[in-house]
């Protein structure tokens, strides 16, 4: 290995720190194997750029490592985690040793060229941290800034420069000040679980000032924005994807806000609304955000729900996404109610092509088709997790009524021994035209020699079912 070209190590390097790239205890094992390779990696400066502090050897080692990178960028981070209930300590610091951390990056040659920094900690929280985010300092070359919290919501209050911050990342915590926290060349901003004492002057001040801002994510408390005085007519002319988390008092009320002022742009790319509800049917509340969730969109042609998340994700005609989350305690779903809806005030049953399901949604999707069925549909793609008696509780299994249906992709979720078993129990409960041929389609299930000929997958069944050419020609 001695004979390697110097570039050649450097490859060997990265490939070894690949999974890690922020180990300092593996650099140093490298840098110890000879000389040649010592002096390689001492040489290679950016090697050591990137840094990650969360043991008591990787605090001691911290000096050597910065001497090592030379004047290069840094990216640092910061993982401090302590003992929390039942769970054992992972050598946590102590507070001398995390101020000896901070005061070695508080270093104006360390500061100077800090480019990312990344801090996590559980409580309670390291006094030293003050000094570094909450003091006022500048970090001229700062782009990247997460700042994470965990447990509960700390007290830590973020005050210092950033001018040039392209991505800022923070949860649990409380943004009292934000003139320099919040620069206008902000691409990324998400803020989850946070405080803020008047969080409508905050977001006003973000919207109107961030006018790089593409990627948004609001999770804080904000109990009214029905003051119009601090908005511009224009926000945030580039953002692409926004989030609203549950924290948010109205998504109603945020989304009405938001669209009037944004009439005049580009609709947002992605939209992710969380809505807390109670109870077995959705109120006025939730059908009020799907219709500010679908403002400026087109037809709905794609669907995909996720019930073991919540999630409801569409897409229009154009390429726009839409997710709305219902987040309730007891678990109530609510497919049909969402397909009701949709389809009486959006016209998703006569737009929608394709749907993306498992089985586990089946006798949902089953109830909710058996009402309105969805006539322009055309292609299903179903991820088989388990039996379709698992999930219809001793109940016949539900037709599911896809008239115009030209194409179904089943996906195994892990098991391809047991595709072949169920598909031929769900296809039976599929009903469409029967004048047409209907493809179906198991290439996704892995390895392409895997697939069995059509006699073995679709014998016995109906003559509307033909394996697709892919398929058909494994």
């Amino acid at each position: 290995m001695s004979q390697l070209p110097c570039e050649l190590l450097i490859s060997v390097f990265s490939l070894v720190c690949a999974e890690d790239t922020r180990s300092i205890e593996q650099k140093l094992r490298l840098a110890q194997v000879c000389a040649y390779w010592r002096a390689v990696a001492l040489d290679y400066r950016t090697f050591w750029t990137r840094i990650r502090i969360k043991t008591l050897q990787d605090a001691a080692l911290l000096p050597i490592v910065l001497a090592h990178s030379g004047h290069n960028a840094l990216d640092v981070e910061l993982c401090w985690e302590y003992p929390i209930y039942h769970l054992p300590s992972k050598s946590p610091l102590s507070g001398a040793e995390t101020r000896a951390v901070v005061d070695a990056l508080l270093v104006p040659a360390q500061r100077l060229r800090l480019k990312r920094l990344y801090v996590f900690w559980t409580a309670p929280m390291p006094k030293s941290l003050d000094l570094l985010l909450g003091a006022g300092l500048t970090f001229p070359a700062l782009e990247h800034l997460e700042v994470h919290g965990a447990c509960h919501k700390l007290d830590l209050v973020p005050c210092l420069e950033t001018p040039l911050l392209r991505s800022l990342l923070i949860s649990k915590l409380c943004v009292q000040s934000w003139d320099t926290l919040i620069p206008p060349s902000l691409e990324r901003l998400d803020l989850s679980q946070a405080e803020a004492d008047d969080a409508a002057a905050l977001l006003a001040a973000i919207l109107n000032r961030c006018y790089a801002l593409e990627d948004f994510g609001w999770d804080v408390e904000c109990p009214s924005l029905t003051s119009t005085d601090m908005w511009q007519h224009s926000l945030a002319p580039r953002l692409k994807m926004l989030r609203l988390g549950r924290s948010v008092e109205s998504p109603y009320n945020f989304l009405t806000f938001f669209n009037k002022h944004r009439a005049d742009l580009i609709p947002v790319h992605d939209i992710t609304v969380t809505v807390y509800h109670v109870g077995p049917h959705l109120d006025r509340e939730v059908v009020q955000v799907l219709g500010e969730l679908f403002h400026q969109t087109g037809s709905l042609v794609d669907l995909r729900v996720d019930v073991s998340q919540e999630e409801l994700v569409i897409r229009d005609d154009v390429g726009r996404i839409r997710r709305l989350i219902v987040w309730d305690e007891d678990g109530v779903c609510y497919v049909p109610q969402h397909w009701r809806t949709l389809s009486t005030h959006h016209g998703i049953d006569h737009s929608l092509r394709s749907l993306r399901m498992r089985t586990d949604e089946w006798h949902l999707f089953g109830y909710a088709f058996s009402e309105q069925p969805p006539t322009a549909l055309t292609e299903l793609c179903i991820l088989i997790r388990e039996d379709l008696k698992r999930f219809t509780y001793d109940q016949p299994t539900s037709t599911l009524s896809v008239p115009k249906l030209c194409k179904v992709t089943f996906v195994p979720d892990g098991d391809r021994v047991q595709l072949i078993t169920r598909l031929r129990m769900i296809l039976p409960h599929i009903e469409c035209d029967a004048s047409d041929m209907v493809e179906v389609c198991i290439s996704e299930c892995g390895r392409r020699e895997w697939i069995p000929r059509q006699e073995i997958v679709l014998g016995g069944l109906s003559d509307k079912w033909v394996l697709c050419n892919r398929c058909a020609c494994f």
